[in-house]
């Protein structure tokens, strides 16, 4: 196992990982900026702010140290209030990078005292000696929920949760290759604080809940309002926000594995969702040109639960028969569930097109090809799964998600069902008619983001400079 660590850097699985993520994210970036901002006079020192929140970002995987995490930290959020400024004449860059800077300082307050605690409860401030110190519930330190909750809330603002959010869907007036970087990569900062530091927050089950929680309300949130935008660059940030407050469940849950996977997952893809975002402009209008208003029904929706459930089941009980022990069902497979039967539900939608009419043939083949795809993903993702948890799994906490209770469970259950079943309802042209006059209430994210810009800009007044654009 790899292992290198002194009094300042630590090198493991986990660090490996992320770096070699932030290295090919970062390089693609990096690469693509060269011929964005070619024409550009402040290409140079473009290049020089994104190298150097690159380099913070490598400070921020590789630290061992309490006190080089802090100032890493701190370091790239400077760096990326840079990015976001980049054009000092746009009022929306301010706006954005002006809520980041207070919620990244909200942020950094609460890292600060929950290292402060971990310093007086430990006596060090190194990062695997604390974790390796860590105890049961039965020998907990006098500050352990509170180091819990401080980490928990530290990593909430860091990563657009629910309502420290509204910053993100406003930074599209920063160039391109920000956004990219900044979804890809920054944005999960605090998602890896937490699966870092799991021992520490792991000994708090309240803690735990309260983080699915807030991530589960974060996931329904960036879903439903994502739903509605009309703007190709907005929708990919409330997915973002979505995304992140899914990350945040698997970690409230225990999965610390499923968000490292999440986290690689979905900087991969996000980089690329931003960095072809123009391509994509035209191939969204094609598909809404070609799409079909098709009537819900409710028997291909229950046979793609069917299909689903039958899916997710036959996958776990092949892996524990392979693993050789009895994993239970959690939370996290029902919502692999609902995924996998929205994707069936929509497929099997295209029979109901004019082009598959009469064609049993080619209807029973699509049919079979989702029930083979859908079991085939659950094998994938829990192949991969074990795989990652046998190399990282020795350094992350040990917490079962029946910890966080069974009303914890039922609301988390609760909170991933309503944005599927809301985006299953919204297709639907004969849609009930309340959904379709709240439909401007998803649009403007219920209105939170324009609250806190009007809040901002009267106490901290934009500088002259940017008024003139």
């Amino acid at each position: 196992m790899i292992g290198i660590e002194t009094n300042w850097i630590w090198i493991d699985w986990l660090t490996v990982a992320m770096i070699s993520v932030v290295s090919i994210v970062g390089f693609v970036v990096l690469k693509f900026s060269l011929r964005y901002m070619g024409d550009d006079p402040g290409q140079k020192r473009f290049l020089g702010w994104i190298s150097y929140t690159l380099a913070s970002v490598f400070t921020l995987l590789m630290a061992n140290h309490l006190a080089l995490f802090f100032l890493a930290w701190v370091s790239t959020s400077f760096g990326l209030h840079r990015l976001l400024t980049f054009y000092p004449d746009r009022p929306a860059a301010w706006l954005a990078a002006r809520k980041k800077w207070i919620f990244s300082r909200l942020g950094d307050l609460f890292l600060l005292f929950a290292i402060y605690f971990i310093g007086q409860d430990f006596g060090t401030l190194e990062i695997h000696e604390v974790l390796s110190k860590v105890g049961d519930a039965s020998s907990l330190h006098p500050h352990a929920h509170t180091i819990a909750y401080l980490i928990m809330l530290g990593a909430i603002t860091k990563s657009a949760q629910f309502p420290f959010h509204s910053w993100l869907p406003d930074t599209m007036e920063a160039p391109t290759p920000v956004s990219a970087f900044m979804h890809a990569g920054i944005v999960n900062a605090g998602g890896y604080l937490v699966v870092r530091l799991s021992p520490l927050i792991a000994v708090s089950p309240s803690a735990m809940l309260t983080l699915a929680l807030i991530g589960a309300v974060t996931a329904a949130f960036g879903c439903i309002v994502m739903l509605t935008q009309t703007d190709i660059k907005k929708s990919l940030a409330y997915s973002t926000i979505g995304q992140m407050g899914f990350m945040m469940v698997q970690c409230g849950l225990g999965a610390f594995t499923a968000a490292l996977i999440h986290m690689v997952g979905h900087a991969f893809y996000k980089s690329y969702a931003f960095l072809s975002a123009a391509g994509s402009v035209a191939s969204n209008q094609m598909v809404q040109e070609e799409k079909v208003a098709i009537r819900l029904n409710w028997k291909t929706l229950g046979f793609a639960f069917v299909v689903a459930t039958l899916s997710v089941l036959g996958s776990l009980l092949c892996f524990n028969a392979i693993m050789g022990k009895a994993e239970s069902l959690s939370p996290l497979h029902f919502v692999l569930l609902l995924s996998l039967a929205h994707f069936i539900f929509t497929a099997l939608n295209l029979m109901l097109q004019p082009r598959y009419q009469g064609l049993l043939h080619r209807r029973l083949g699509v049919g079979f090809k989702m029930v083979m795809i859908s079991f085939g993903v659950s094998m994938l993702y829990l192949a991969i799964y074990h795989s990652i948890n046998f190399w990282v799994d020795p350094i992350l906490a040990d917490f079962e998600s029946s910890a966080v209770g069974v009303l914890g469970r039922v609301l988390i259950l609760v909170l991933f069902i309503i944005p599927f079943a809301i985006q299953v309802i919204m297709n639907d042209k004969h849609r009930p008619s309340f959904l379709s006059s709240i439909y401007v209430h998803f649009y403007n994210g219920f209105y939170l983001s324009g609250l806190i810009h009007r809040a901002i800009v009267r106490v901290w007044p934009l500088p002259k400079r940017s008024k003139s654009g």
